[in-house]
């Protein structure tokens, strides 16, 4: 399995890329032929009939998520491709809130200011932009003097306007002597670098105290945050949790992100909280996990603390968004209890259909889609239209529609 990187915006000191797993159509078609006796011919019109499905499963997600292990073939037009997810999360979320699922330091203020627990800001490093009583650092000055003399380490650091936890950071402390910072991992970098790196981040870098998890998660996955994730749909009744999952770090990882080497996913039980499942990898390096590979301890059957609270939690901060109608919420579950991390508007779909090895578009969702997004079947067809053609007929065809609505 191959890999291509999606970059933000340099690569050098910090983790700024993300590394997504690209599937090798021929050598997957290959393995999928002799390990399970499915011909490439069946294995193309298995796809071909998910590509022309609402699903818009493309080749490399056939293979992605096994569906050709699919026993029953309702089971794999559940399943939802990422041009589907994003027809479907714009479709299920007003622009205008976009603002606050986007930008972090609004998130937490608004938040903070609703009463909710979020994690406590110290600092962030922009050269205009104002942001009250918290501490701004406005040039790289400012910046150094804030990273030699703070006396708040550890700090947890992050673009205001970060994705897929590109440009983290957990430092532990500053070292004036070698003039490097102290990451939680081991590494150390230099001031020079990291502050080179930051300039990078032209809408902010937030500094951030350090969450630390329950001890029974810390004795679990180390002392490292591992988030929940609560897929919740917004109904005319109210909010619901559809979906619950569990982001589990392993090896040097400070981050939970799927997307990094060995980190591992698991499916929770909505009622109880326990741990029903757990996976790691995609594609043919797809396996289910029993331990957790650091602590060698049982991850199956764990049940997560505190995990009425954050259910609680994670509804009441849902209905504060009311014109996002699907919301992802990531939840550290701390020793005094859960706190909001963030929420994504609609999130990857990947990351519960993995955990569960189930899709979203059950009847379940396909019900909650007709009452909040009636013409999605429609926009999904259109979306697929697009897809297929070339790109420069499409732009003929825009250029026509745009001629013929204007009148001329």
């Amino acid at each position: 399995m191959l890999e291509r990187t999606i970059k933000s915006p340099e690569a050098g000191a910090l983790d700024t890329s993300k590394k997504v797993p690209h599937v090798s159509l021929i050598e997957s078609s290959r393995t999928v032929r002799s390990e399970y006796g499915i011909g490439v011919g069946t294995q193309l019109a298995q796809w071909l009939s998910l590509k022309f499905s609402p699903t818009q499963i493309s080749g490399q997600e056939y293979y992605y998520y096994r569906l050709y292990e699919c026993r029953a073939r309702e089971e794999a037009f559940r399943f939802l491709g990422f041009r589907s997810q994003l027809v479907l999360n714009r479709l299920c979320t007003h622009p205008d809130w976009r603002a606050i699922v986007n930008d972090k330091f609004l998130f937490s203020c608004l938040f903070e200011k609703l009463g909710f627990s979020v994690p406590k800001n110290v600092a962030v490093y922009h050269p205009t932009r104002e942001f009250g009583s918290l501490k701004t650092l406005r040039n790289r000055v400012a910046l150094r003097k804030f990273l030699q003399d703070c006396k708040r380490y550890p700090l947890f650091s992050k673009p205001v306007d970060g994705i897929w936890s590109t440009g983290i950071a957990r430092l532990s402390g500053f070292d004036a002597a070698s003039d490097e910072l102290e990451l939680a991992d081991g590494r150390r970098i230099s001031a020079d670098s990291y502050m080179a790196q930051l300039e990078g981040f032209k809408n902010g870098y937030l500094f951030q105290e350090i969450l630390h998890p329950h001890d029974a998660i810390r004795n679990l996955c180390g002392d490292r945050v591992a988030s929940v994730r609560l897929i919740v749909i917004g109904e005319p009744a109210g909010y619901r949790i559809v979906r619950a999952l569990w982001k589990i770090p392993a090896g040097k990882n400070m981050a939970d992100n799927y997307w990094r080497d060995g980190n591992m996913l698991a499916a929770l039980d909505i009622d109880s909280g326990r741990v029903t499942r757990v996976v790691r990898g995609v594609g043919e390096f797809h396996e289910k996990v029993e331990a957790h590979p650091n602590t060698g301890k049982s991850l199956v059957g764990f049940e997560i603390p505190h995990w009425n609270a954050s259910k609680a939690l994670c509804l009441a901060a849902a209905a504060v968004l009311p014109h996002i109608k699907i919301q992802a919420w990531d939840i550290a579950v701390c020793p005094e209890g859960p706190v909001l991390q963030e929420i994504n508007a609609g999130g990857d779909y990947n990351l519960p259909q993995l955990a569960h090895r189930s899709g979203l578009l059950d009847d379940e969702f396909q019900k909650f889609l007709n009452c909040v997004a009636p013409t999605w079947r429609w926009e999904l067809k259109k979306s697929l239209v697009r897809s297929l053609l070339p790109q420069k007929p499409r732009s003929v065809l825009r250029r026509i529609a745009r001629t013929l609505l204007r009148g001329n």
